[in-house]
C-alpha cells in the first residue's frame, strides 16, 4: 500500500448485524442449500459422470459405423499417370461378446442408483440441517430480544435508585444492589448476542451462504 512498516493500521470490524428469522428465509435456504452446498454439486457431478457411463455402455450394443476414403496414382509404368481413388463405408454389429457388454452396462447402472440414492440422502441430510439452524437463529433471537429488554431495566432500575441514593431515600447498598443487576443483565445480554452470531453463521453454512461468499472472494 505503500505505507511505512511501522506505521499503526487501525482495522475496523463492521458490527454485525441482528435481523430476525422467518418462514419465507427458511424456504428461500431450502433452495439455495441445494444449489450452493459443495458437497451437493460434486454429488450432481458424479451423476452425470454415472449418466454419461451408462449412455457409453448402451452404444456398445448398436452398430459401428466407420467411413475411410483413399487417394492415390495406378498405372503399370515406372512414372503413373492413372489416378486412382476409393471411398467406402464399413459398419461392425457386435454379435457375441462374452456377456462383457451386458456386465458393464449392469454395472455402471448401479453405480448410477447408487450415486442418485445417496444424493437424496444428502439432500434430506442438508434440508434437516437448514431447519435445525433456522429454528436455533429463532430462539437466539428472542433470546437476545428479551436480554435486551432486560438491560434496558436494569439501566431504568439503575437510574432511579441513583437519583433516590442522591436524594438520602436509598441506601449504598441499594445502588450497589442495583449495580449488581445491571452488569448481571449486560452479561447475559452479551452471552445472547454471542449465541446469535453462532446460530445465524450455522444457519448461514447450512444454507449455502457462507460457501457462496467464500467462493467470490
Amino acid at each position: 500500500m505503500g505505507l511505512p512498516a511501522e506505521m499503526p493500521v487501525e482495522v475496523q470490524a463492521g458490527e454485525p448485524k441482528v435481523r430476525a428469522v422467518d418462514e419465507a428465509q427458511l424456504a428461500a435456504a431450502f433452495d439455495q442449500s441445494v444449489h450452493l452446498r459443495p458437497e451437493l454439486k460434486a454429488a450432481l457431478n458424479r451423476i452425470a459422470g454415472a449418466r454419461s457411463d451408462v449412455a457409453a455402455a448402451k452404444s456398445d450394443f448398436g452398430p459401428k459405423v466407420k467411413g475411410e476414403a483413399r487417394y492415390g496414382w495406378r498405372d503399370a509404368d515406372f512414372w503413373p499417370e492413372d489416378e486412382d481413388w476409393s471411398v467406402g463405408v464399413a459398419v461392425e454389429l457386435p454379435l457375441f461378446t462374452g456377456f462383457s457388454r451386458t456386465h458393464r452396462l449392469n454395472r455402471a447402472s448401479r453405480e448410477l442408483s447408487k450415486e442418485e440414492a445417496q444424493a437424496r440422502n444428502l439432500v434430506l441430510a442438508v434440508r434437516q440441517e437448514v431447519w435445525t439452524t433456522h429454528s436455533r437463529v429463532k430462539e437466539a433471537y428472542e433470546a437476545l430480544e428479551a436480554a435486551t429488554v432486560l438491560v434496558a431495566d436494569a439501566r431504568e432500575s439503575m437510574r432511579l435508585t441513583r437519583q433516590r441514593y442522591e436524594a438520602g431515600t436509598n441506601t449504598i447498598t441499594d445502588l450497589l444492589d442495583a449495580q449488581t443487576a445491571l452488569a448481571r443483565a449486560e452479561g447475559v445480554q452479551v452471552e445472547a448476542r454471542w449465541n446469535y452470531l453462532v446460530s445465524k453463521a450455522a444457519f448461514d453454512r447450512a444454507s449455502g451462504a457462507l460457501s457462496s461468499t467464500a467462493g467470490g472472494t
